[in-house]
């Protein structure tokens, strides 16, 4: 690492002085300079070149397991380790698979209740009827759940809202009670 900051500044710093600062021999730094590049250095410098080609032919679909399956079948025997360690040293990363949803049904029973609107959406008067649903928001480190209420005779802006990262009775339950209590401050 510090003869290649040496390598890549020589002609800004004077080499004795700085072989010093760096705490290097002379002597390792010129022989660093005319080192010619190990077979394994070579190897990887081509295999790396080869996975890109094979990364980019699968509009970067393919992740470490799969190039080495092509790989093997060009014939060229590597790990998946080493695969995987080139395609991370130079910053090849797969596209993720796309995540599919599937319905789980809920297996306990609830009581059915009462409908008490009976499909009519209309109030006479404010904080007489809400509404409310709970969807879920995906992000890079799971799901954050958004309980929204609206006010039906108002039917514009949310009486409420809150998000957490947890999907349980507990969020409808603590958005209900706080929805309750800012409307009792508010009258």
């Amino acid at each position: 690492m510090r003869y290649q900051f040496l390598k890549k500044h020589q002609k800004e710093y004077n080499i004795q002085k700085a072989c010093k600062i760096l705490r290097i021999s002379r002597s390792g730094y010129y022989a660093y300079l005319h080192r010619r590049k190990s077979k394994r250095i070579i190897e990887n410098e081509a295999l790396t070149e080869i996975i890109k080609d094979i990364f980019h032919e699968h509009q970067g679909r393919y992740g470490a397991r799969r190039i080495r399956q092509v790989l093997l079948q060009k014939n060229i025997h590597v790990n998946q380790k080493r695969v995987s360690r080139l395609m991370s040293e130079r910053g090849i990363i797969p596209k993720g698979a796309k995540k599919k949803y599937r319905y789980y049904p809920n297996k306990t029973q609830y009581e059915e209740r009462e409908n008490i609107l009976g499909q009519i959406f209309s109030a006479k008067q404010k904080n007489q009827i809400w509404v409310g649903d709970i969807t879920y928001i995906p992000t890079k480190h799971g799901f954050l759940y958004l309980a929204v209420f609206i006010d039906i005779f108002s039917e514009k802006l949310p009486v409420g809202q809150w998000i957490l990262g947890l999907r349980t009775s507990w969020l409808c339950r603590r958005s209900i009670r706080q929805l309750a209590e800012s409307v009792r401050q508010r009258a």
